[in-house]
């Protein structure tokens, strides 16, 4: 159900790049997003950035797990 929420999200917002897959798990569904879409994350700038990337961790249910928090800390710093 995670899964359709997010790639129905972005279907919305634009073509994906994305490969639908069900069965991927919900850090590496937040990695795929993240690297997939960055050069249209990072060119709204590093808050717009920040907030994506913290709304995406509440949609995926994974806001609190440390490699969630990782992912997003690696991901910001990649920005500057």
């Amino acid at each position: 159900m995670t899964h359709d929420k997010i790639y129905g999200l972005l279907g919305l917002v634009y073509k994906p790049r994305i490969k639908i897959d069900l069965s991927i798990s919900m850090l590496n569904l937040l990695e795929e997003v993240l690297e997939l879409e960055k050069k249209r994350i990072y060119k709204k700038g590093y808050r717009y950035s920040r907030d994506f990337t913290d709304e995406l961790m509440v949609a995926l249910k994974i806001e609190k797990v440390g490699s969630a928090k990782t992912i997003k800390t690696r991901f910001l710093k990649d920005y500057r």
